[in-house]
């Protein structure tokens, strides 16, 4: 049996700046090795790019590998970059980088729409719309298709840029008319992009489908009738094609929407009685619960609510987040700044974590921390919008 070698990470100093990498977060320079060498694809524009450099440079303190990484940048091809930044420490074995060779070169001869759809989709499961917008419009320039249309405008709702995605979705149908998700997605962005009558037509079109070929989801409808009932202001009619809908297919997307109703409504306890149904009780279920509570005037009530979640989801940063502004709300500043700090130390490039933690700040007095950490929060967001809006170019 072979005894494996320990190799002395390069670094010698703890780091807590972490880089996202393909939508992980690193701490060392062997980490982003290891998470490129499984996980090129998502890495690949990020691990000879600018920020990375950088990062290393100024980061990680390593003047040299973020010079030989600059190099590296210069290569031609992708699959030479990728083995040169593999090989850059004596990390991996030269049979495991031959063999990543050949995927990788076999990966950069497909149809080059065929990758940045597949980057994008990463980051979009991911939950980076932002960054998934980039490789879809790379893509739509390369291949304009109805899915690639699709996926951005799903990526746009996701961003509640709800007329960008309208006009996305209007695309696709320009290509497949007929397609019946398609059709239900352009009818739910319309709603929230308050063009009722296009949304109520469509609707009336999907509910012609009858043929062999599709059947609409009758659940599906109704919660989308629903959606429009309640943008229409008609809010019995809203209730009941929601409660139609769960009849039809228990959905924990539709229990939540039918609580935000009773919510709006100020029926708090219906609201609350709704959301018993959800199962399992997951982070969604007690963020949803803490919600109404908080909305009803019980920010104690709320707090506890999401205290009970991290014990079973310590890790999860949105419950971190509410915890931290409902304390807030709850003049609690004692347990608001470390709850704002710990999901932080989570995701410490957060927008929702780092404006918390900036309103804590206010709330505790600390004037001039808070417009510096809003202007800096206010300047990466200007630059996210940038990167995203040029997809849109």
């Amino acid at each position: 049996m072979t005894v494996p070698e320990l190799l002395l990470c390069i670094s010698q100093e703890e780091n807590t700046a972490p880089f996202p990498l393909g939508g992980v977060k690193i701490y060392a320079l062997e980490e982003a090795l290891f998470h490129t060498f499984h996980h090129w694809k998502e890495a690949a524009e990020e691990f000879c790019g600018a920020g990375f450099i950088e990062w290393v440079d100024e980061t990680l303190h390593l003047p040299s590998c973020a010079a030989k990484i600059r190099e590296i940048a210069g290569l031609s091809s992708f699959q030479e970059k990728l083995l040169a930044f593999c090989r850059l420490l004596p990390y991996f074995e030269e049979k495991d980088l031959l063999k990543l060779k050949a995927e990788a070169t076999a990966w950069e001869k497909r149809l080059e729409w065929e990758k940045w759809k597949e980057q994008g989709d990463f980051f979009l499961r991911q939950g980076y719309p932002e960054k998934s917008l980039v490789f879809y419009r790379k893509a739509i320039e390369k291949e304009p298709r109805a899915d690639l249309f699709n996926n951005m405008a799903v990526a746009l709702t996701q961003l509640r840029r709800y007329p960008e995605a309208v006009e996305r979705f209007r695309q696709a149908l320009d290509l497949r008319p007929d397609h019946p998700r398609l059709l239900m997605n352009y009818a739910e962005a319309a709603i929230f992009a308050k063009d009722l009558e296009a949304a109520k037509q469509t609707l009336e079109t999907l509910a012609q489908f009858h043929s062999h070929r599709f059947y609409p989801d009758a659940a599906e409808m109704n919660r989308l009738y629903g959606e429009l009932s309640w943008a229409s202001h008609q809010f019995t009619a809203a209730e009941g094609y929601f409660k139609k809908a769960l009849e039809l297919k228990p959905d924990p997307d539709c229990f939540y929407r039918l609580s935000d109703l009773y919510t709006a409504l100020k029926r708090f306890d219906s609201a609350l009685d709704v959301i018993r149904h959800v199962h399992p009780k997951d982070p969604a279920y007690w963020l949803k619960r803490a919600e109404i509570m908080a909305a009803s005037g019980q920010p104690r009530e709320a707090v506890a609510a999401i205290e009970s979640a991290l014990i079973s989801y310590p890790h999860e940063i949105k419950l971190w987040i509410r915890l931290a502004e409902y304390c807030r709300l709850n003049h609690d500043l004692t347990r608001a700044a470390p709850a704002a700090l710990q999901a932080l130390s989570i995701d410490p490039a957060n927008p929702a974590a780092r404006f918390e933690n900036a309103r804590v700040k206010k709330a505790l007095g600390k004037t001039r921390e808070y417009q510096a950490e809003l202007r800096q929060l206010l300047a990466s967001l200007k630059d996210a919008y940038r990167e995203s809006d040029a997809a849109e170019v």
